[in-house]
C-alpha cells in the first residue's frame, strides 16, 4: 500500500523464527489512465469466479492481479493457484483445475485513455 507520496507499506505472511522471505515491489505512475481495483476470495470449492468491471477498451488496457493463500501450506499444491485473465470488455476471470485453498485476490484493471 502506498503510503503518502515516499512510503511504502507491506504486509501479508511472517515467516518463522529465523525464516528469510523475499518481497518484491514496485511503483509505477500512469497519466491520463482510468483505474479500477477490488479484492476478491476464492474459498476453498470455488473453482472460477466473475468479476464484472465497467466496460473497457481492450486493446488500450493492462490487468494487474497477484494473491496469497490463508495457510502456509496453500502454495504447496499447484492447484490452488488461480490462473486470472481479462475474460472480455466488462469481466476478469479467475479460475483454477481444483478445489484449494482459500485464497484472496488483489487486482486492477489499467486503462490508457490518452492517444499512446
Amino acid at each position: 500500500m502506498i503510503r503518502g507520496t515516499t512510503g511504502l507499506a507491506q504486509s501479508g505472511f511472517a515467516g518463522a523464527a529465523g525464516e528469510e522471505f523475499f518481497v518484491g515491489w514496485q511503483v509505477i505512475e500512469f497519466e491520463d489512465t482510468v483505474v479500477q481495483r477490488g479484492l476478491l476470495e476464492m474459498d476453498s470449492f470455488t473453482r472460477t469466479v466473475r468479476q464484472p468491471i465497467n466496460f473497457i477498451d481492450p486493446s488500450k488496457t493492462i490487468f494487474l492481479a497477484s494473491y496469497y493463500g490463508y495457510l502456509p501450506d496453500s502454495f504447496s499444491n499447484r492447484n490452488n493457484y488461480p490462473a486470472m485473465s481479462l475474460d472480455n470488455e466488462t469481466s476478469l476471470i479467475f479460475s483454477r483445475p481444483d478445489d484449494g485453498q482459500t485464497v484472496r485476490i488483489a487486482w486492477q484493471v489499467v486503462e490508457f485513455t490518452d492517444a499512446s
